[in-house]
């Protein structure tokens, strides 16, 4: 709690038959898009074809309702096709999104790395990317014909749906940020590590740093290369004096590899259940800009961090971090950040000294 004026004491409260413990940080989470997830469709707990399309239809009914135009899009997070393999279904195609009609509809799988379009929104996404091709860091799911299934993967989700969604207005991800802040404090935690765009944190976050209860320690995602280092500074020369206890800029995020449930985390051994591939490298590790990508943000005095989850991504990781620490030798400054980190080779493990593993 931040008000220090309305915080009780002990003797305020009756602890009888009570448990009491100091509130919690959450060292990695999407405070934006969480907001923003709570008030969209919920598939996390969908465990059938017949839910997921039931839940579909119901959503479909009451965006109808409330938006007679149909203009804007369906959507909904949080699927996973582990949840359903019992059961002899795959991934879900876009017949499962039929409910939603004419109307665009996008479905996020649980780790935000692979998206679910419907025919209508397919149709929108074609128009700008004729016949979808893979892109470099990602990959198109097609069908027995070779037509685009409805499941953009990692780099065709990030650059071709989501530029074709409406994003919502300044006021929605605003009204997103407190419900989040809200949704966190309920659960003990007052505390988190954001990783959020600066566009993020201009419009949506900065302008409640006065109303929302948590304090934010906000690492820059950041997709392009060269990478603008400037731009921390520029986030922390906005942040209003009287909150800026509340918010913290401390690095930049890139991305070495993808997530196990789509085999796209990139493993130094072929998976077991797809000798095909070792999974992918993504946007800097792909390009080859990783060491100088963290080296730039070490010499700006700025924490580096990289999601990486397979064991290849994690040692292309580690070899990044330990090339910029040589490159800028000064010990004092923030300490880098392998995030996931899931997977390890045992040849690595004693690399990890004096490093944070999320």
């Amino acid at each position: 709690h931040l008000d220090e004026s309305a915080v009780p004491t002990a003797g305020d409260l009756d602890l009888r038959d009570a448990f009491c413990l100091p509130a919690f940080v959450d060292a990695h989470l999407h405070l934006v898009m969480g907001g923003l997830g709570l008030g969209r469709l919920d598939l996390s707990n969908v465990a059938s074809r017949p839910a997921f399309e039931s839940a579909i239809a119901h959503a479909a009914a009451e965006l109808d309702r409330r938006d007679p135009t149909r203009s804007r899009w369906l959507e909904a997070w949080g699927w996973s096709a582990e949840r359903w393999r019992r059961d002899g279904h795959g991934d879900p195609d876009r017949s499962w999104l039929a409910a939603a009609r004419d109307r665009p509809a996008i479905a996020w799988r649980m780790d935000q790395h692979a998206c679910l379009l419907n025919a209508a929104a397919l149709a929108i996404v074609e128009r700008t990317h004729p016949g979808l091709p893979d892109l470099p860091g990602g990959t198109v799911i097609r069908d027995a014909d070779g037509r685009p299934s409805g499941v953009l993967v990692e780099a065709n989700a990030w650059r071709q749906a989501i530029p074709q969604v409406p994003p919502p207005d300044a006021m929605v991800r605003r009204e997103a940020t407190r419900a989040a802040a809200q949704h966190l404090v309920r659960h003990g935690i007052a505390a988190v590590g954001a990783m959020e765009y600066a566009s993020e944190l201009r419009t949506a976050v900065l302008p409640e740093l006065g109303t929302i209860p948590i304090r934010i320690a906000a690492t820059l995602l950041d997709r392009d290369w060269p990478l603008d280092v400037e731009l921390a500074a520029a986030v922390r020369r906005e942040i209003p004096a009287e909150v800026r206890d509340r918010l913290r800029v401390i690095g930049f995020k890139a991305f070495a590899d993808g997530t196990f449930g789509l085999r796209t985390a990139r493993m130094l051994e072929p998976y077991a259940d797809r000798p095909d591939t070792r999974g992918m490298l993504v946007e800097l590790a792909l390009g080859g800009h990783l060491e100088a990508w963290a080296t730039a943000v070490r010499r700006a005095g700025l924490s580096p961090s990289i999601h990486a989850i397979g064991d290849e991504a994690f040692r292309l990781s580690l070899d990044a971090v330990e090339a910029a620490e040589r490159a800028i030798p000064d010990g004092a400054r923030p300490a880098a950040r392998i995030e996931h980190g899931q997977t390890v080779h045992p040849a690595d493990l004693a690399r990890l000294r004096g490093r944070v593993v999320s």
